[in-house]
């Protein structure tokens, strides 16, 4: 899904809540298997930071 574009995949459903922040230079797929795990647990989301992966990098912002 994308959204204000930024690439992000939700799955999963429970009571614990999980958000993966990939590395620099990495995107969503650097946490495949831990976000598949921890989607049996509860809520998993992962997303591509601005400029990686499948997000969208935008000039008019600051990235430093």
């Amino acid at each position: 899904m994308v959204k204000n574009n930024i690439f992000y995949l939700h799955k999963g459903e429970g009571p614990y809540h999980f958000a993966l922040l990939h590395n620099a230079g990495g995107n969503h797929l650097f946490m495949n298997s831990t976000f598949h795990f921890l989607s049996k647990k509860g809520l998993s989301l992962a997303l591509d930071l601005p400029g990686h992966g499948k997000s969208a990098f935008r000039p008019d912002q600051d990235y430093s």
